[in-house]
Parts: C-alpha cells; structure tokens; sequence
C-alpha cells in the first residue's frame, strides 16, 4: 500500500514572493512520490475477524499497532470502526488497495496519531486511492504533528466530523492540505463537533492543481483554523458555511492566494477572523459571496492584492447578513499592478470601524469598485487611494458612526448615482460629501442632523429631505434638468426636514420648452414652507435682478415661491397682439357688412 505525503515546504515572508516559490514547491512536492507506506514498523489492516480495531487478528503483522504506521487497506474483509481508547499510532494511512478505504471513530472512541516528523501524520486517499474518515457519536481524534491531508492526486476522498462532541484536534502540523496535488480532490463535510487547529503550517482547500472542500453545518459545529488559503498555488478551493461558527485564530484568512482560486461562500452562522484577504498573488481569483450570517472581522478587509507580475481579481458580494468590521481599514484593489477588487453590496447590513472605514483603489496601480445596490452600509469614511477608484449607489443606505465633513472625501472623480438612487441615512451626525455626485437618480435624507453637498453635483434625480437638514455648502451647487413645461427634477420631502441653500444653482435648458412652469423646490414639503437661502447663492450664468429673483432670457427663478417660469419674449407678444388685433378689426369690418 503506497502513501505519497508531500513534503515540507516554507511559505515566503511576503504575498509578493509567491511566484518564486511556489513553482519550485510544486517540483519539490511532486518528488515525494518515491515515499512508500509500508515500511519498517508498519501495521496493515485486514479486517479478516471483524471491525474490532483492538481485535490483533485484523493486523498485518498480527497484533494491534502502537507507536507503528497503520495503513488501512480498501480491500480488506471489514473496515475498522473504533469504539474505545486505543494505542497511539505514529500515522494514520486511509488510502490502501484498489478500493475506497474507510476508517470511522464511534461513540468511546478516541485514537492519536503522532506524527513524528515530516512525511507522516493523516493522510485520506491517496496515490490514486480515495479514502473515508468518519468522526461521529461523540469520538475523536488528534493528531500532534507531522503533516495532515485529505485527497491527493487522482480520487476523491472525504473526511467527515459530526454530532455533538465529536472532535478532531491538529497541532504542530507541518502541512494541512485538503486536496492537493493535480486530480486530487479532498473534502472535509462537518456538521457537528469542534475541529481544532491549533499551531503549525497553513491550512490549504485546493492546492496545486487540486481541489478542496470544506463545508460547514450544524448550528454547533466550531472550527478553530490557523491561517486559512482557499484556492491556493494553482488549486481550486471552496469554504461553504451555512451554520456553526469559524475561529480564525491565526493573523489571517485568504480566499485565493499565489495563483490560486478560492471562494467562501457564508449563508449562515458566525465567522470570527483577525485578517481577512480576497485574491492575494499575482494571477489568483478570490471571491467571497455572503447572503446571511454574521462576518467579523478585528483586524483589515484587503479585497485584490496583486504583487507586480500579474492581474489578480478579489471580489466580495454581500447580499444578506451583517459584515462587522471592529477595527482598521476595508481596502478595495490593495496590491499593485494588475490589482482588481470590488465590493458589491445588494443587502444585509455593513458595519465598519468608526475610526477607519473605506479605502477605494488603495495603491497607485490598483483598481477598486465599491458598489452599494442595496442594503446599509455603515462607515466613519469612504476616500479613493491613489488608484483608479469608483463608488456607484443605486439603491443603498449611507449610515456616518460619527461627525464627519468628509464621508465621502475628495478624490473620487465623480460618484454614480443610479436609477434607484442613494438613501443617507445622518443618524444624528453631520455629514458631508465632497466628492460629485452625477447620475440618473436622487438623493433621500433621513435621520437627524445635517447632510452638506460641497461638490459640483449634477445628478438629475429628485433631492427628498425627510429628516434634518439638507445644505448645499458655499462651493456646492444642484443641476436641475429642465423639459417639458413641468418636467424637471426637485428638491422636495415630507414637510419635516429644512433646507439650506448657501450655493448655486444650474438650470439645464437644453431640452426645455419655450413657455412653462417648473416646481423647482416644492416648498410644502419643507420644515416652515421655505428655504433658507444664504448671501452668497446664485444662479449659474443667470442675472440677480434684486429682488429674490434670477433670469435669464424670458426664463425667471424665484427663491420666493420655489418656482421656475418661463413666458414668451416681447417680439414675440407684440407680434400675437398684432395678428389679434388684425383679426378683430376684420371680423369688425365683416359685421358692419352684415348690417
């Protein structure tokens, strides 16, 4: 029976040396194949008597091994099932015979694999066998070091961790790989117990062209991971959480890293992690969707984190539940060249720390996307970095933790606002965006305290002040998109919120009718029916004629009634009046006829 464990290999210092190490690695790795099982002090299962593990008759050499390799062999006559203590074993080797081999652990039982050394430990299939490891009803197993693995090279093998106190416990593992090696594929399935990681190397789902599962259920399951790679050296990986909790306790969690694609998929339960990564590497694909749960996270969110040697795409979807930032920065397109990150928010809720917040396009050679489509989204700042940054809303709630003139700072060149618009949501404080806002949809105000525009904003959805105080700052001004006679964008709301007018307006004619009226700002839905205009507004390019009114041309503005009108020229009424009175005198003519 051959087992083929990889064999140790040191991870670099910096995400940026990954593409000079993690190819020399694979050759390394893949060298391994020499290694055999069944060597010196090894005991092979052949279940010929029964599934007694303790049963000494089932072993090859006879008696129950301790201290020794125990390889598990397909084909025999039983598998075991473990229902007491036994000897410890220096490994554990599930992948023996052409036939899929199994190992299950039971109610009372416990078993400890030693792992002295590189090349041994656990290994689940293998070497062209797939292998099964059951931990259920309240067993366990622990393995203290070596290296761990769950379906390498061709075959599909799968460990499964379930009901209450059940447990399986790794520490000072060199290697933790679940599918591995080209063709392998490994899948851990917990829906029960507690799976503890506690020291040693990286945890691995899908490494160097295989693929890895871990999927998570059962309202009680717990994992205690390491550092986490999902997808990692050209492998594929994939983390599924519908229930139970994951402790990342080691300084970070990465879904796709050096080459890698990974995705963790959240739809339920807790995640606790200090660093959270998204796509870390040159050429790797991370993406992270998130449709409920709750997703905590103490230390930075880095969502793309090329190096310089090529692109690498991180993307997070939050569509449900509540993403907790406790502390520092979200950072969106982190890494250098050929670094693309987006996040794409179409509900649940986003809480980030009220010290720190957003960073758009972090690095000068990054590019990030921030896309609130649904959903609250909480910040103390969103601000572009020095790279090639959007920020789009359409539909999403904007919520400040605290006083901030710059929540949406300078820097991005213009912010979208799409068709189902953007909510702010002030929460008490006072609230500035700087940047401009442009777009086909409106503004809703809520909350209390101030919201102030300090930009050249020139979307052409309605303004709706709901709550507070709306204020278009000095160096602010609102574009309205005049048509048809009253067809036009306004400023409007439900009669509570009061309306600060301190910049300018601009009145876009280019498709508005020659004669009309326009509901500019509908003052029965302002706080007192009026607005509070200050010294300095104005009109763009329109004339002050004194007396609260602005024209331009046969177009009039009146900041008395909130009303914009427009009446024909003086030629053009004289020449009216001359064909009328043309027409009367002739009908006049006609009539003395008649007589």
């Amino acid at each position: 029976m051959d087992v083929i464990p990889p064999k140790n290999m040191q991870k670099p210092s910096t995400p940026r040396h990954l593409a000079k190490w993690v190819i020399p690695s694979l050759a390394l790795f893949v060298a391994a194949n020499s290694i055999h099982a069944q060597t010196a002090n090894a005991s092979v299962w052949l279940g010929t008597t029964s599934t007694n593990w303790n049963e000494a008759t089932n072993w090859s050499p006879t008696g129950v091994p301790s201290a020794v390799n125990a390889g598990i062999d397909g084909t025999a006559a039983n598998a075991p099932i473990i229902t007491s203590a036994v000897p410890d074993v220096a490994q554990l080797l599930i992948n023996g015979g052409t036939a899929t081999s199994s190992v299950v652990i039971d109610a009372g039982g416990s078993l400890t694999a030693a792992g002295n050394g590189g090349n041994t430990g656990l290994f689940v299939g293998a070497n062209g066998s797939s292998g099964l490891f059951t931990v259920q009803n309240g067993g366990s197993f622990t393995l203290t070091g070596g290296d761990f693995g769950v379906g390498r090279g061709v075959g599909a093998s799968v460990l499964t961790l379930k009901d209450t106190g059940s447990s399986i416990n790794v520490s000072n593992v060199n290697e933790f790989q679940i599918g591995w090696d080209g063709g392998g594929d490994g899948t851990i399935n917990q829906t029960g117990g507690t799976f503890n990681f506690t020291a040693g190397g990286d945890l691995r789902i899908g490494a160097f062209g295989g693929t890895g599962h871990y999927n998570l259920s059962g309202a009680t399951s717990v994992a205690n991971f390491r550092n986490t790679r999902i997808g990692y050296g050209g492998g594929t990986g994939t983390l599924t959480q519908s229930e139970g909790t994951i402790n990342q306790t080691g300084s970070d969690f990465a879904v796709g890293w050096g080459g890698g694609s990974g995705t963790y998929q959240m739809d339920g339960g807790t995640m606790n992690a200090s660093r959270f990564r998204v796509a870390v590497g040159d050429a790797t694909t991370g993406t992270v969707i998130q449709t409920g749960g709750t997703v905590n996270i103490s230390d930075t969110l880095d969502v793309g984190e090329a190096g310089s040697g090529g692109p690498s795409t991180g993307e997070y979807r939050m569509q449900g539940g509540t993403l907790n930032m406790t502390a520092n920065w979200m950072r969106i397109g982190f890494g250098d060249t050929g670094s693309v990150g987006t996040f794409t928010q179409t509900g649940g809720t986003v809480i980030t720390d009220g010290d720190h917040g957003v960073i758009v396009a972090d690095n000068p050679n990054a590019v990030g996307n921030l896309n609130l489509n649904g959903g609250v989204f909480q910040a103390g700042k969103i601000q572009k970095g020095g790279g090639n940054g959007s920020l789009t809303i359409n539909g999403g709630t904007l919520k400040p933790v605290h006083d901030e003139g710059n929540f949406i700072a300078p820097g991005f060149t213009v912010v979208t606002i799409g068709t189902n618009g953007a909510t702010f949501d002030t929460a008490g404080f006072d609230t500035g965006v700087q940047s401009p806002l442009t777009g086909p949809g409106g503004i809703t105000k809520i909350g209390g305290n101030q919201l102030k525009l300090g930009s050249v904003n020139t979307y052409t959805g309605n303004t709706v002040i709901n709550a507070g105080v709306f204020t278009i700052e000095d160096n602010g001004s609102l574009l309205f998109s005049i048509n048809a006679s009253g067809v036009n964008n306004q400023i409007t709301g439900n009669g509570t919120g009061n309306l600060n007018l301190f910049g300018h307006f601009a009145f876009d004619l280019t498709n508005a009718a020659p004669v009309g009226s326009w509901t500019i700002i509908n003052l029965a839905g302002i706080a007192g029916g009026a607005a509070n205009f200050g010294a300095n507004f104005s009109v763009t390019g329109w004339t002050d004629n004194g007396d609260n009114t602005w024209s331009f041309g046969n177009y009039t503005f009146s900041e008395t009634t909130g009303i914009l009108t427009a009446v024909p020229e003086p030629s053009t009424v004289a020449l009216l009046c001359v064909s009328l009175g043309f027409g009367l005198s002739t009908v006049a003519r006609r009539r003395r006829r008649l007589n």
